[in-house]
């Protein structure tokens, strides 16, 4: 519950009536477990592989029927309860552990009746258990945490308007204490190391587990937060802070101050930091070319922004919950109206971050080139910004993509407007379209639209199919419906359809890539990782064109597959005539990164390749042969579990040898790496290791930064810094 009940449908009203009805474009999945315009959901939570999310439904003149829904993790829903203690009943928020599912609201008999604050217990399954009911005290139940003692429930006091209740019930309902806290309200309760602490809107308050007040300490309008090894992760309207158990200040962000209309409302723990969740809505103060949506930002633990999402469109709700799990961000909500309510689930791998790409020399002049991609994150739109290496009168300049919002993949193809230059590829997630750019003049060459029932996640550039002198996209793409997965190849000039290939949907694609034609029908045949979602088993499911199954290579169940690392055409250790594919993986509890090296056909795992197990892999390439025996080099990025170092780590894919270890700036967010031509003379590559850091912590003023290094020797040749 963001603030009181009344302020919160302030908010909603506030909004204006922008949209009929919850659109599911932004979301994996959307379900409305409210009926039509008469309900919302306050507050989802996770527990045990399943989403549980309360609220309120089938209102009808101040008449609500509180509602409890069960959601697998894939959007299916096991089971919902719309119930009533008394007649009008709202539930405000839940807890979940092994006795079962609490929730806590109010109700009343009707309309001009005073509310009673209640607690409700259910099982797992969604039967009803006891109930609990303040008959006399307090009329509205706001938060509920629980800790291994039992529960502990904040609720308003009847008889003076600045008093809470906090009251402490065993886990089969019984009251064990009741206590009052001077507050006009409390926005979120925690129970943590034998303390519970309430958040008051302008101060903190700290009781032990037996109802004594400990100490409070003022810090203005905490409204919610979340608890981690000894500190708070809090956010108000527009910032997000930590502090620690006594209330002093560690560190503090303002939320997106150059966006206006926008506002936070909730925050979640993520795998290496926090999600904040927070809206955009420009309705009643319009701003030309700002759109209203969704914005979910990531911070590491010591407040530096990591990553931002926006999803635009006109018809996306408005969370008011976010929880995290396994790499997913799951959100609760209500539309625009604030009276339909949703449980949508969004991945944090689906959306590019940023990446960076070699344009070798894209103008000509003698100097190497590349070009890092980034959301424009006032508008969603996509920017391209291409430097020079090792010059200052070389190319800088900023190209802007149109239609690519929410973009998932980005590559580079060779000339195809006959200026000698390169052009920059982006596929959307929005409408399903490639858009190709000039890389000197950002003049649009071609959109392809791709089939837009499916969601693309991969893009890749394949040779010329179809005989008219110009490249081919490739996209990987999987119905909505998460029923048909297929590889789709379009020309890049003509947009003219080449093929779909079907492959296995009940595994969960990753990657794909091109392989020569390893069964001699003269036909081009596909190689996709995909991870079996039960077992993770992974393997590459080998077609060809046709759609036609070749074979699968399986590639065990103690790793997960993540990325196919594209090698040159000339490695075949097995001497089987068929290019070997590198698949970068990694162990599922953390503790291992290597890269199995599989023959496609012979059809199995011929090596893998052991990188350092403290640093989780982050993206992997493979470099042309720099120690002198034949064979390309892998290089793994990743970043330290143990202290934040990150380097890129360089191994031979033969031997497995250590070539070298490329060291990152440790204060920098590591994102991407590409492989640059010879910049120094030494006949070797280089590596451009790609990083972001926020000035100031301000998302609007985040920098990027790509640092040049020489691949042999491990110089720093150069370093690129990009300003938005």
């Amino acid at each position: 519950m963001k603030g009181s009940l009344g302020y919160y449908r302030f908010i909603l009203f506030w909004l204006v009536l922008v949209s009929t009805q919850v659109s599911a474009e932004s979301f994996k999945w959307l379900q409305q477990p409210s009926a039509q315009n008469s309900g919302d959901v306050e507050r989802i939570y996770y527990y045990d592989d399943a989403i549980y999310a309360v609220g309120r439904t089938g209102c009808i003149d101040a008449d609500c029927s509180g509602l409890l829904a069960k959601y697998t993790l894939g959007g299916e829903i096991l089971w919902r309860r719309d119930f009533k203690l008394y007649a009008d009943t709202e539930a405000f928020d839940i807890t979940v552990d092994e006795h079962g599912v609490f929730v806590v609201g109010r109700s009343a008999e009707g309309p001009s009746s005073r509310s009673r604050a209640f607690v409700a217990q259910y099982t797992h399954d969604g039967n009803a258990g006891w109930q609990y009911t303040n008959e006399v005290d307090s009329h509205s139940a706001w938060t509920i945490t629980h800790d291994s003692k039992g529960l502990y429930v904040t609720s308003e006091y009847n008889f003076d308007g600045g008093i809470q209740l906090l009251s402490h019930l065993d886990f089969d309902g019984n009251l064990v204490w009741t206590t009052q806290v001077a507050s006009v309200f409390v926005y979120r309760a925690i129970a943590a190391d034998n303390k519970i602490y309430l958040s008051n809107g302008n101060k903190m308050s700290v009781f032990s587990t037996d109802g004594t007040a400990l100490y409070e300490f003022p810090f203005d309008r905490i409204e919610e937060m979340v608890y981690d090894n000894g500190f708070f992760y809090c956010i108000s309207r527009d910032t997000v802070f930590k502090i620690d158990e006594l209330g002093n200040t560690v560190w503090e962000q303002t939320f997106f101050k150059k966006v206006r209309h926008t506002r936070i409302v909730d925050i979640t723990l993520g795998k290496n930091g926090i999600w904040v969740a927070g809206f955009t809505n420009h309705t009643p103060e319009p701003d030309v070319g700002k759109e209203n949506g969704i914005r979910l930002v990531e911070y590491n633990l010591r407040g530096q922004f990591k990553n931002d999402w926006f999803l635009p469109d006109a018809g996306t709700p408005i969370p008011s919950s976010v929880v995290f799990n396994n790499g997913n961000l799951y959100l609760g909500g209500t539309d625009f109206h604030g009276d339909t309510g949703f449980v949508a689930q969004t991945s944090e791998l689906d959306l590019l971050q940023a990446q960076v790409r070699s344009l070798s020399d894209a103008d000509g002049d003698g100097y190497q080139d590349l070009v890092v991609l980034s959301n424009d994150l006032g508008s969603g739109r996509v920017l391209a910004n291409v430097k020079s290496i090792g010059t200052t009168t070389g190319l800088d300049h900023q190209i802007q993509f149109t239609t690519a919002l929410r973009p998932v993949d980005f590559a580079i193809t060779p000339d195809l407007n006959a200026n000698l230059s390169p052009e920059l590829a982006v596929v959307s997630a929005f409408d399903g379209t490639v858009e190709v750019r000039d890389s000197l003049s950002g003049a649009l060459i071609s959109a392809v639209p791709f089939d837009t029932r499916f969601l693309p996640s991969k893009l890749r550039v394949l040779p010329d199919e179809n005989t008219n002198g110009t490249p081919e996209l490739a996209v990987l793409e999987t119905h909505q419906s998460k029923s048909r997965v297929q590889i789709e190849i379009r020309d890049s000039v003509t947009t003219a359809l080449i093929a779909k290939i079907p492959f296995n949907p009940t595994f969960n694609p990753k990657d794909f890539t091109l392989l020569q034609d390893i069964n001699g029908d003269s036909i081009s045949d596909f190689a996709l990782l995909s991870t079996s979602p039960e077992s993770q088993f992974s393997k590459l499911e080998i077609r060809d064109k046709g759609g036609v199954l070749i074979k699968n290579v399986w590639l065990g169940d103690t790793y997960d597959s993540s990325q196919i690392i594209p090698l040159p055409p000339t490695l075949d250790s097995q001497a089987s005539s068929a290019t070997e594919v590198a698949v970068l993986q990694a162990k599922l509890n953390g503790a291992g990164v290597r890269v199995a090296i599989a023959d496609p056909l012979a059809g199995n795992v011929v090596r893998t390749i052991g990188f350092n197990e403290s640093f989780d892999s982050i993206t992997a390439r493979a470099i042309a042969d720099v120690d002198g025996n034949g064979a390309p080099e892998l290089a793994v990025f990743g970043k330290s579990t143990l202290d934040g170092q990150n380097k890129v780590e360089i191994r031979d894919s033969l031997s497995g040898e250590l070539i070298g270890n490329l060291w990152n700036w440790k204060s920098l967010t590591p994102m991407d790496i590409t492989v640059i031509p010879d910049v120094n003379g030494n006949s070797e590559p280089e590596i451009g290791i790609f990083s972001g850091e926020a000035a100031d912590n301000d998302p609007e003023d985040f920098d990027f930064t790509v640092l040049i290094k020489d691949t042999l020797t491990g110089q720093k040749l150069d370093q690129i810094d990009i300003h938005l």
